[in-house]
């Protein structure tokens, strides 16, 4: 668990900690997200193209309790993992 602030309109968010991880694990973890954000990606089922430019200057910013608060979060992402080939990042 890291300390997270979170701007007014939901736009943006800082980390303020960094976690400590044992390398092996780092890697593991991190190998097996971007393995699946790319699976995820390649079939589009949580993933939209932007339209560019992404906000209007004319268009006010999107107030986060009025627009995102109440929205309920998409389907998570499900990774079928093996006990034994697996291990690093079975947990």
């Amino acid at each position: 668990d890291v300390q997270v602030l979170y701007h007014v309109t939901g736009a943006i968010s800082f980390v303020n900690e960094i976690p400590l991880v044992v390398e092996p694990i780092y890697i593991a973890q991190w190998g097996a997200t971007w393995t699946m954000m790319r699976r995820e990606k390649r079939d589009r089922k949580h993933f939209k193209r932007m339209r560019f430019p992404p906000f209007d200057d004319e268009e006010p910013p999107l107030d986060y309790a009025d627009h995102i608060l109440d929205v309920e979060p998409p389907e998570a992402i499900i990774m079928d993992l093996d006990e034994t080939d697996d291990a690093a990042v079975y947990d």
